[in-house]
């Protein structure tokens, strides 16, 4: 027997309500917070002129340019956080968006378990808010699985859909072919066969030759991820990848309870207690329990708890594991692409799909308890970004150096040399508090990529040194007597038996991580420098100094004590 449909009233005011909750968790103070090295990369390439940006992309980047073209529609209108972050705020909506207007148009309730997790959850709302295209690809990758699973149920105007999704996911982040591929496996769960199954095989067609030719040509990026990611390939030294699907897993549940040591962004505390790792394991335990168990298992479940077609779930459980496993091979075998908490995005659709499906088959009473607690999880860890936590939990440390910088007399005739990952979120503010001020890159490599880790080979010692000296040499011909050489460079951890550094503490370069103490020990050789400012560098776990060296006390080429290599001094 059929149940009566729902009220209209009802159905709206759910809508709205949840629409509501997403939409505020996603632009509420969305400029508070400073934007970080990958947020200010974003703006500084929209900056630029449509086929500078567009070349730029092709040769220096490892994403296609989807996401940039959009963003830089927003970017002639203004450059504050707010409006850096919106396109993404916007895409994260209307993901939710999509999966009501499922919930409205198929009356399957999953999908309104689904579009509630979605709204609430720390995962998607932490992307939401960041200027980078992890929530179109969430919203693209949620279109396609819809579009597969209705070819799949033989709908025909689903194949166009099918094909347009995987062809713009495939243009917003390369991971996107994880997901088509994912797709084309599951050929082998088509229960139809014949001319539909040939339908099915022409629709991927279309996405796959749209990657194939931006592959052919953009050539130039193949090899890019792995040079971009040195830093995620450290962390894999200490961290087991056959367990990484997992380690994404714990990324999704409210919460985020990956805690990867600073230097991945994920929405986290600071510190995570016991409790705090129990009940967020707890929340989403509960909604697994509700998807695996048959209904005749569940206490008190009601009798209109739907079953859900198997196929359906099969379907979404692979599109959840199955990129996750590609990338986990994929970086085993040839470079190291799983980057966790951010290029999992592309599995992360499928986990909303499947949490939904755990919550339609549990209790109503128990569902929304666990719904209210997922999201109140949620809002603890994403705290800092409204301004509800201690200021020293959000992001603004990189805002704070540049306006520090931007307000030194004379900065307009000085020289600021940025290292490996400095210049993007400092110009985006310099660039704001317009003060003009010359800048330069040491390595110069740095400034190919401003936001990427380049390796420096075991033989770079003697070329950084002659590099640095070179520079020393370049802006002694351009800095006037009284200017002054501003050096942006990372802190050692203390060695065994020293203190963190204190303010105003003296350091040389000694101190300093390799290889801009070179560029230090190029002006200064071995003297102590009071630092101007030390700072955490916004998500990158480091702690960052200026160090301001005047012309005048710049050390005598021929005064230069001699380098020694790590192994030579111990650090």
């Amino acid at each position: 027997m059929s149940r009566p449909a729902p009220d209209t009233r009802k159905i709206v005011f759910v809508i709205v309500a949840v629409l509501l909750v997403a939409a505020g968790l996603r632009f509420f103070a969305l400029g508070h917070e400073g934007v970080w090295c990958d947020e200010a990369y974003t703006a500084e390439i929209v900056s630029r002129p449509w086929g500078e940006m567009l070349r730029s992309l092709i040769g220096e980047d490892d994403a296609p340019p989807l996401f940039y073209s959009i963003q830089k529609l927003f970017a002639e209108v203004d450059e504050q956080e707010s409006v850096l972050r919106f396109p993404a705020a916007m895409f994260g909506l209307a993901a939710v968006a999509l999966l009501l207007r499922r919930w409205q148009r198929e009356r399957r309730e999953p999908m309104l378990w689904s579009a509630a997790v979605m709204a609430v959850s720390s995962f998607a709302v932490f992307y939401a808010r960041q200027a980078r295209s992890y929530t179109l690809i969430i919203l693209l990758a949620l279109v396609t699985i819809e579009a597969t699973r209705r070819v799949m149920h033989g709908e025909r105007r689903a194949g166009p859909l099918l094909a347009l999704s995987g062809s713009l996911l495939c243009l917003t982040h390369h991971v996107g072919i994880l997901l088509l591929m994912t797709s084309l496996v599951l050929i082998l769960l088509h229960p139809r066969g014949g001319r539909q199954m040939r339908a099915y095989l022409g629709w991927h067609l279309i996405p796959l030759a749209v990657w194939a030719a931006y592959w052919a040509f953009s050539s130039s990026q193949l090899g890019r991820h792995e040079e971009l990611n040195q830093w995620m390939a450290a962390y894999w030294q200490t961290h087991s990848l056959w367990l990484a699907p997992f380690s994404s897993l714990k990324a999704f549940l409210p919460g985020a309870m990956v805690h990867p040591g600073g230097n991945i962004p994920l929405p986290v505390l600071i510190s995570q207690t016991a409790q705090w790792a129990a009940l967020a394991v707890a929340t989403g335990g509960v909604v697994l329990l509700g998807l695996l168990l048959p209904k005749r298992f569940l206490l008190r479940a009601r009798e209109s708890a739907p079953e859900g077609p198997w196929l359906d779930t099969l379907r979404e459980a692979a599109f959840l594991f199955g990129p996750l496993i590609a990338m986990a091979v994929a970086s085993m075998v040839f470079t190291p692409a799983y980057v966790l908490g951010r290029t999992d995005t592309i599995a992360y659709a499928a986990f909303v799909l499947l949490a939904g499906r755990g919550l339609a088959r549990l209790p109503r009473p128990l569902a929304g308890l666990i719904l209210l607690a997922w999201a109140a999880l949620s809002i603890a860890v994403l705290a800092p970004s409204y301004g509800w936590s201690h200021p020293q939990a959000a992001k603004g440390k990189d805002r704070e150096a540049a306006r520090f910088l931007a307000a030194q007399p004379g900065i307009e005739e000085d020289w600021l040399v940025h290292g490996v990952l400095t210049s993007p979120s400092i110009e985006y503010y310099l660039a704001q508090s317009d003060p003009e001020h010359n800048r330069c890159w040491f390595p110069t490599v740095a400034g190919l990529n401003p936001a990427a880790v380049p390796g420096t080979p075991l033989d770079s010692l003697d070329t950084y040194r002659l590099e640095a000296l070179a520079l020393r040499e370049d802006l002694g011909g351009r800095l006037p007597e009284t200017g002054a050489v501003w050096i942006i460079a990372t802190l050692l951890p203390p060695a065994p038996g020293e203190g963190p550094l204190t303010p105003n503490a003296p350091v040389d370069a000694n101190r300093i991580a390799y290889p801009t103490n070179l560029l230090v020990y190029a002006f200064a050789g071995l003297q102590p420098l009071t630092p101007a400012r030390v700072y955490p560098q916004d998500w990158m776990g480091m702690v960052r100094v200026l160090l301001r060296v005047p012309r005048a006390a710049w050390v005598e080429v021929d005064d230069l004590p001699p380098v020694q290599g790590a192994a030579e001094t111990g650090r």
